[in-house]
């Protein structure tokens, strides 16, 4: 199918339409989480897939405070799972080196990932996708600043 405009020119021929977002879900939580060393989930969020050749589309954002005790690092792991596969990861680490504490040293992670096999089987199947972290290394605290945010777009496949 093709779409036509009317323009200055005459009429415009668009290409069909392909890889189109559908299904578009976000979670935002209304509040901050301490981040420790068991896995805290941030955000969570279903989509429903209907296509074996679907990919979903996930971006998750998390702004997050570590407050040293002492000088060293903090890193934490932040994760991208489906159902209870981590699908995605990303490692961020701060270094302290400082005279005076506690110090509050501040982070910000954007993870985007696209989830090429989403569903295995046909069929409408709701999918949920996660966002979570987890402190690996540091003396202190960590937590989140602001509401993290995870959000998932499906996206139909392109028909070249």
């Amino acid at each position: 199918m093709n779409e036509e405009a009317a323009g200055v020119e005459g009429v415009v021929r668009f290409p069909p339409k392909r890889g189109i977002f559908t299904e578009f879900q976000y979670n935002e939580p209304g509040t901050t989480f301490s981040i420790t060393g068991n896995p805290v989930v941030l955000a969570a969020t279903v989509v429903l897939v209907n296509d074996l050749t679907d990919r979903v589309w996930l971006n998750g954002t998390v702004d997050w405070q570590f407050r040293f005790s002492t000088s060293g690092l903090a890193s934490v792991l932040f994760e991208i799972l489906r159902e209870n596969t981590v699908i995605y990861s990303a490692r961020q680490t701060i270094p302290l080196t400082a005279s005076s504490f506690p110090t509050s040293l501040y982070g910000h992670v954007h993870l985007q990932h696209v989830d090429t096999a989403p569903i295995t089987t046909p069929g409408v199947t709701p999918v949920l996708y996660t966002l979570r972290a987890t402190l690996l290394q540091g003396v202190g605290a960590a937590f989140t600043q602001n509401q993290p945010v995870l959000t998932a777009a499906e996206i139909e496949r392109n028909l070249l």
